[in-house]
Parts: structure tokens; sequence; C-alpha cells
């Protein structure tokens, strides 16, 4: 197992606004990321719950374009909730997870489960969970899927997708 720390991910247009060097260092970051990316089989993505407390945003942008991008070169994610000591509240903590369990699935287009672990790396709580869920997560993604049960998740993607389409559950 090797894990690598990408320290944050920059959209490509914002990196002049990182460092004081026009971008330089930020520029050397997202590469690095991109690359680290590109070699994994499993994505931790950690968000900030104490930011989105702030910003009232349970995913920005750029957090949402770094999943699309998991997902469309197939790799697995864990969702690390992070800072969720910094939630005032069990009622704020469930509000946050469901709200950010509800923008995710959105993403997922049914392809899977999300995983997700809760955490606060300041007072450990939760982190100990972290390896075994992405362990968990990778096993589940190189898990291999008949071809009949494939077909049928595809046939009612098709039909989910189409103007007036209806979902339901072909598990």
């Amino acid at each position: 197992i090797e894990l690598v720390d990408t320290a944050g991910y920059v959209g490509q247009t914002k990196t002049w606004a990182f460092d004081d060097v026009r971008g330089e260092v930020a520029d050397k970051a997202r590469s690095a990321g991109l690359t680290a990316l590109a070699g994994t089989h499993v994505v931790a993505l950690v968000l900030d719950a104490a930011a989105a407390l702030k910003s009232q945003r349970v995913i920005n942008s750029r957090e949402l374009q770094l999943v699309s991008q998991v997902f469309a070169e197939g790799k697995a994610l864990v969702v690390v909730a992070n800072k969720m000591d910094a939630l005032p509240g069990p009622r704020e903590r469930k509000l946050y997870l469901d709200t950010l369990h509800a923008r995710l699935t959105e993403r997922l287009h049914d392809g899977g489960s999300l995983a997700l672990v809760q955490m606060s790396a300041t007072t450990g709580k939760g982190v100990a969970d972290l390896l075994p869920q992405v362990l968990s997560t990778h096993l589940n993604w190189d898990m291999k899927l008949g071809t009949g049960k494939l077909n049928r998740w595809l046939k009612q993607l098709v039909i989910d997708s189409a103007p007036g389409g209806t979902s339901r559950d072909l598990a």
C-alpha cells in the first residue's frame, strides 16, 4: 500500500493566487497531485467540515470537479469528512453528512455506494477508521462484476437519464 498526500487540489485556473511567485509552487503541486491520481486505485478526498460550516456549502465546486475526475478515470473514492468536531452538535453533524451524501450521490449516477469516513485529525477520533475503509473500498472496486448485472445497470441508467425516466433498484 502506498499513500500519497497531494497537499490539496488546486484548480488549473486559480494557481496564480495560491503563492507569491505567480503560481509556480501551486502549478508544481497540482502537477504532482494529478500524477499521483493517475497512479492510484483509491482516492481519499478529505473535506473540511469547519470550512463547510463557514461557507454553508458541504462541498465546493473544485472538490466536485475532483470527484468527477476520479470517477471518469475509473478510480474508487473514499470521502473523508474531517474536522467533524468543529460542527456544534449531533444534529448539525447529521445534517452535514446527509447533505454531503445527497450532493455526492448526484455524481455517482447509481454507480455504487458512497464510502464515507467521519473523523477529526486534531482529536484523533475516527482516524483509525480511514485505512480499513480504503482497503474495503479497494476490494469492492477490484471486484468482478457479471455481464448480466452490468447490462441491467446500464439499461436502467439509460432509462433514468432519458426525459421522463424513472428510477428503480436493479441490485
